[in-house]
C-alpha cells in the first residue's frame, strides 16, 4: 500500500488539481473528510493506485481468481469517482502509476522473496470469495 500510494505523491504535489466536489458543489460519500481532501491534490488518485496495486499483487498470489481480483482493484479506484472525489482521468492515471510501480517492485529482491513466500503460504488455502453484488451495483451508477 505504501509503495503504491507514495508513487503518486510527487505528481499530486506538483499538479494540485482541484477535486470534482470542489468545482461541481455536489456531495461526497465521506463529508467528514472533505477538509483533508481539499488540501490534497486530486491527480493522480492514490486510492486508485492502491486498489490497482492490491489487485495486481493478489492476482499474482491467487492466479485462479486473477480476473476477479484485478476487477476488484479497478473498482476500488472507480469508487473514488463515484464518490465525487476524483475525476476519471485521476483514477486512470493512478492505475497506470500502480502498474509501473508493480513492475519496479517485481525487480526488488525483498519484494519478490515476500511474494514467493506468500504464494507458498496460500497454496493450501482456499480463498474466500465474498458476495459483492451490492457493491458492484453501486459502482455502475
Amino acid at each position: 500500500m505504501i509503495d503504491f500510494a507514495a508513487a503518486t505523491s510527487a505528481a499530486k504535489a506538483k499538479y494540485q488539481r482541484a477535486r470534482p466536489f470542489m468545482t461541481d458543489g455536489k456531495p461526497i460519500c465521506t463529508p467528514d473528510m472533505a477538509a483533508g481532501l481539499r488540501a490534497n491534490g486530486s491527480y493522480p488518485s492514490g486510492h486508485a493506485a492502491i486498489g490497482q496495486g492490491w489487485g495486481l499483487v493478489l492476482a499474482a498470489l491467487v492466479p485462479a481468481h486473477k480476473a476477479a481480483l484485478l476487477a476488484r482493484g479497478k473498482d476500488f479506484g472507480d469508487s473514488r469517482r463515484v464518490c465525487n472525489v476524483h475525476w476519471a482521468s485521476d483514477v486512470a492515471a493512478g492505475q497506470v502509476v500502480a502498474q509501473a510501480t508493480y513492475r519496479v517492485l517485481l525487480k526488488d529482491t525483498a519484494f519478490s522473496t515476500d511474494l514467493a513466500a506468500a504464494r507458498t503460504e496460500l497454496a493450501n488455502v482456499r480463498p474466500i470469495v465474498p458476495d459483492c453484488t451490492a457493491e458492484k451495483a453501486g459502482l455502475k451508477r
